[in-house]
């Protein structure tokens, strides 16, 4: 990998401008909004030409793969593309504007601001900071709702728990009284376990 290669998202700029790469556009420049073609290799009608410049160029770039040394391998260059866009801080997809079906399939992602990101970090910092780490001490508050229902989920655990086991009783002696009853003429007397 060359140490000294653009970073993504400047090499994607640079990219969806120089309008080589038929279906990598702009969707609004203004708000950063683009669109990349993202049709499915098993789709009929595919071509490594058509449907894969993008995933390879990036693949050239960072090194992945070397024209007439290595074996073209889309698939690969299109999943290494991809975890590298997800993994950008500073672009997130926009799902609800994706279409990921049919042969003009493609995505949408958006470039964030910094302000944006900022956004972007602090929702993961909370994410972050609600999971315990190592032997500290954990705080928890509860409402009165989460309690209530936390205990009725344990009572009715706990109602399954000596019902199941009450059943089981009841056909472990049955079994028993089965195999008694022709080889003894006294029955047993059997009490039913009191359930609360």
């Amino acid at each position: 990998m060359p140490v000294d290669r653009m970073r993504m998202r400047p090499w994607l700029e640079e990219q969806i401008n120089s309008c080589q790469i038929p279906g990598l556009k702009w969707v609004n420049e203004e708000k950063r909004i683009f669109q990349i073609p993202w049709m499915h290799a098993a789709r009929h009608g595919w071509d490594l030409e058509k449907d894969a410049p993008l995933f390879m160029r990036w693949a050239i770039h960072t090194g992945k793969y070397q024209p007439g040394k290595d074996k073209p391998d889309p698939k690969t260059w299109k999943a290494n593309f991809r975890c590298a866009m997800n993994s950008l801080p500073d672009i997130e997809e926009v799902k609800d504007k994706s279409n990921k079906k049919g042969t003009n399939a493609f995505r949408v992602y958006k470039m964030l601001s910094s302000s944006e990101r900022g956004l972007r970090k602090g929702k993961k910092r909370t994410n972050k900071e609600s999971r315990p780490k190592g032997n500290k001490e954990v705080i928890h508050h509860y409402d009165a709702d989460t309690v209530e229902s936390t205990v009725s989920v344990y009572r009715l655990h706990l109602l399954i728990g000596h019902l199941f086991s009450f059943i089981l009783y009841k056909l472990l002696t049955s079994n028993r009284n089965r195999r008694m009853r022709k080889s003894h003429p006294l029955q047993p007397k059997i009490f039913p376990m009191k359930i609360m």
